[in-house]
C-alpha cells in the first residue's frame, strides 16, 4: 500500500451545481449528467450527482503515479458506481470495467 500525497484542487467545482459536468481524462471529454432536483441522503440517490471522491479517485488514477500503459488489460469492478466517472476513467485508460450499483441507480 502507498501513501499518495494529494492536495485538493478541483477546477470543475465552479460547476458542481450544473446539470451537467465535463471532465477531460485521457484526452476525451465525459458529460455528467446530474438531477440536482433529487432528494439525495444515505439511502437514495446517491447516484443523482457527481461526487467530488469520485472527482479525486478518477484523477488518480489518471495520475503521473502510475506509469503509462499500467491500467490496459486489468480488470476492474466499481462497486456503487453512481455516475461511473471513476470506471468510465479506468476504462479510458485501458481497463476492462464492470460498473455497478442499486437496481434503482441503474435504471
Amino acid at each position: 500500500m502507498a501513501v499518495v500525497l494529494w492536495k485538493y484542487s478541483n477546477p470543475y467545482a465552479s460547476a458542481a451545481k450544473l446539470p451537467t459536468r465535463q471532465f477531460t481524462f485521457n484526452g476525451q471529454r465525459l458529460d455528467i449528467a446530474q438531477n440536482l432536483d433529487a432528494e439525495v441522503n444515505a439511502h437514495q440517490n446517491t447516484s443523482e450527482k457527481l461526487w467530488d471522491g469520485s472527482y479525486l479517485l478518477s484523477s488518480f488514477l489518471a495520475s503521473a503515479y502510475f506509469p503509462p500503459g499500467y491500467w490496459r488489460g486489468r480488470a476492474c469492478v466499481e462497486l456503487g458506481c453512481g455516475t461511473g466517472l471513476v470506471g468510465m476513467v479506468a476504462w479510458l485508460h485501458g481497463a476492462t470495467v464492470t460498473l455497478t450499483d442499486r437496481e434503482s441507480a441503474l435504471q
